[in-house]
Parts: structure tokens; sequence; C-alpha cells
């Protein structure tokens, strides 16, 4: 593993504990503010406005990054035309956001217009964070995209714990939050990115559709890969009860925080691998990284298994240790995701995001119909079931797509090897130096 992949691995593993931290206070605030068919609401609008968010950036994050990392590049250009695109592209995620709020969200007694307003509005901040995020990952600023989103979560932390402490978090007031951390972390970021000098290429509007031709190849497998996680809430919103629901949601999103890590190692390695000439190389590195970081999961997935009940109750309330069965099987699925989050963003970097669909889009399909048919008839844990199964589908598809691609046994790509020791041990020596 190369030494500056595993600083930047270190950080951001570091910064995501915090925020993972941040997102256990707040899921505690919120499972002891709302009732269960309320959470499952919140669960609903947070899992679309992160779908909506990948499919309307049009896959632009990637295409930026590679821009921006292009020694010739105008930076000031690029930020420009960024911006453009997301003016257009947010105002139309912002309408569909609201027609899906509108319409599909799970019902809730006594809920006004206001949380599904706020929902939407949420759109354009998300859009944007996601979209600027691009200019840092093409320069390598990986401690600066850290640093925008740990503002967010700040705020959201902060917020959340001030209006339960007043009795003042209620459904609407939650949304509320969400908008405003998203909007900060948007300011934070846009000051980031805002370049010292005005653009030296003149604006021209041609260059934007091979920018989202090129999107469109990073569009198919991120979308899948987020739908992945996600579909089975839309499916089991017409299969579950609210309190059914509300319940996977919980158990759901934290087994998913172990899958968040992954998320944001695999954000250093698309933005190593963008910048990274030996592709080889990279590869290998991707490989050592994902299972190193999988294996770490997986001894934190065990020691959640093992403490599920106490767990749940002392996060989301007591009414959620039921679910600790749904929570154990969960757990098997978000360590069987840690390999597609980090082996996928090494096929993008390399200009082969596309492969990735040979095992998001399966998998996707295999867990809508996996929640329409287990949900029916198992309620909770068949739910549970649809996601891990359909998370360890993906896994061993992009572990096959290695073995054809590259000819990499599928056990080393697994499996922590010695090698991967021998390179922590030497690491260790040059931090304490630094």
């Amino acid at each position: 593993m190369a030494r500056s992949m595993l600083v930047d691995s270190l950080w951001v593993l570091g910064t995501r504990f915090v925020q993972r931290a941040a997102n256990l206070v707040v899921l505690f605030f919120l499972a002891r503010a709302l009732s269960l068919a309320e959470f499952g609401y919140y669960g609903y609008a947070v899992a679309t406005l992160l779908m909506l968010s990948v499919a309307f950036d049009v896959g632009l994050r990637q295409v930026v990054a590679q821009e921006i990392g292009r020694p010739e590049a105008d930076m000031a250009a690029v930020v420009r035309d960024t911006f453009l695109l997301w003016m257009a592209l947010g105002l139309a995620m912002t309408c569909v956001m609201a027609g899906v709020m509108r319409l599909g969200a799970p019902p809730v007694e006594g809920a006004a217009a206001l949380p599904a307003i706020l929902a939407a509005l949420a759109a354009l901040p998300t859009l944007l964070v996601r979209m600027g995020q691009g200019v840092l990952l093409g320069q390598g600023r990986v401690k600066e995209l850290n640093a925008s989103e740990l503002a967010g979560r700040a705020a959201l932390l902060g917020g959340t714990a001030l209006l339960w402490s007043l009795g003042r978090l209620d459904l609407a007031a939650a949304l509320g939050l969400l908008l405003a951390s998203s909007l900060l972390s948007a300011v934070v970021l846009g000051a980031q990115v805002c370049p010292k000098r005005p653009p030296e290429t003149p604006f021209r509007a041609a260059p934007m559709l091979p920018w989202l031709r090129r999107g469109l190849a990073f569009l198919t497998g991120t979308l899948a890969m987020i739908m992945l996680g996600r579909v089975g809430v839309w499916v089991l919103g017409g299969v579950l009860s609210a309190e059914e629901l509300g319940l996977y949601v919980g158990a759901m999103r934290l087994a998913e925080m172990l899958a968040e890590v992954a998320t944001a190692v695999g954000i250093v390695i698309f933005s190593h691998g963008v910048r990274q000439a030996d592709r080889k190389a990279a590869v290998a590195d991707a490989v050592r990284t994902a299972r190193v970081v999988t294996a770490v999961m997986a001894l934190a997935a065990f020691v959640g298994a093992v403490c599920a009940g106490p767990l749940l109750a002392l996060v989301l309330g007591p009414a959620y240790a039921a679910a600790a069965p749904a929570f154990r099987v969960c757990l098997i699925g978000a360590v069987a995701a840690c390999q597609g989050l980090m082996l996928y963003p090494c096929l993008s970097a390399q200009g082969k995001p596309w492969l990735g669909a040979f095992a998001f889009v399966p998998a996707t399909l295999l867990a809508a119909l996996l929640a329409w048919w287990l949900g029916a008839r198992y309620g909770l844990m068949g739910a549970a079931w649809a996601f891990a199964l359909a998370q360890i589908a993906a896994a061993l598809g992009f572990l096959l797509l290695y073995r054809l691609r590259f000819g990499l046994p599928v056990w080393t790509s697994l499996l922590p090897q010695p090698e991967d020791f021998a390179g922590l041990a030497r690491f260790v020596p040059r931090a304490k130096s630094v």
C-alpha cells in the first residue's frame, strides 16, 4: 500500500469515525423524539435524497475530478462550469424530490406538507456538495473534503441536541436541521473550491456535453451502488407496516455505519487513482486497502452482533431492541458491502466505471426482488436478509470481476495477507519520526 494512500486512509477513517459518532448521537435523539412511523419517514427522506443526488450528479463528480487532475487544467474554468451545471441540475432535482416525497413517502398521521418541503429544499445544497467534491478529489485535498462534511455534521448534532433538550424536536424540525446542515456544508465547500483568480478559458457550452456523456458512464455503476442499499426501503414501504419500516430503517442505518467507513476509504482510492499513472500499482493498492479495511469492519461487526440488543436500546431506544436479530443480519450485509464500496472507485479512476455495473445492477435487482418477496413473507427478518444477501451478491461480483480483469485470486482479494501487516509495521516507525 502506498504510504500516501495509507496516510489519507487513516485520516479519513479518523474523521469518519468522528462523523459516525455524531450520527449515533443524532440517531439517539431522533429515535426518542420521533414515533416509529416518523422515524421511517425520516429514513425514507434521507435515502431518497442520497439516491437523487447521485442520479442528478450524473457522474460529474468523477468527471470533474479527472478534469482537475489533468496537468493543463484551468481549475477556475472547471469550477465555473461545475457551478453552472449544478444550477440547472439542482432545480430539476428539487422538483423531483418534492414529487417523490409527496407521492411515495410512507404516510404519517398528523404530518403536514412542511416535512416534504424541507426535504425537497435540501436537494440543492446536497447536490452542490456532491458535485463540488470532485474539485477537491482531483487535487487530492482529502482533508479539506472531510472538513466540509464535518462542519455539517457538527451543526446537525448541535441543533438536534438543542431542540431535543428543549422538547421541540419533531419530524419537521429534524428535516429542517438536515437542510441547515447541508447548507453549511455547501458554504464551507464553496469557500474551499472558490478559485483565487478568474478563469483563463472563456465560457463555452459545447465542452459540457462531453462531460455529461462521460458522466453517464460513471452514473450507472454509482447509482446502482447507492440503490443497492436503498431500494429495499422503497419496496418495503409498500410491504411492511410503518412501525416495521421504522425498525428496519433503524437497524439498517446503524449497521450501515460500518459500510460508510468503506465509502470514505473508497474516496481516497479514487482520488489517488486519478493521479496515479501506474494502473497496476493502483489496483494492487486498492485491493490491499479493501481487504484490510473489510477485515477491521468484520471485527467491529462481530462486537456489534454480540451487543446487538443493548446497543440498539442504547442508541435508538428500548423499542428498537426487538430488532436485534435483524440488526445482526444487516451487519453481515454491511461487511459484504465494504468490498464493492472500495473496489468500484478503483475501476472508476481507471476509466472503467461501467465494469462496476456488472456487479451492482444484478445485485440491486436482486435486492428489490428479495425485499418484495422476503419482506412480505417474513416481515422484518425477511427485509434484513434481503439486504444482506444482495450485498453478498455484489461483493462476489466484484471479486469475480477482479479475478477476470486483473487475474487476482478471490481469496487474495478478500483476506488480509502477510504483506499487509509488514507494510503497516514499516509505516509505524516512519509515522513516529514525522
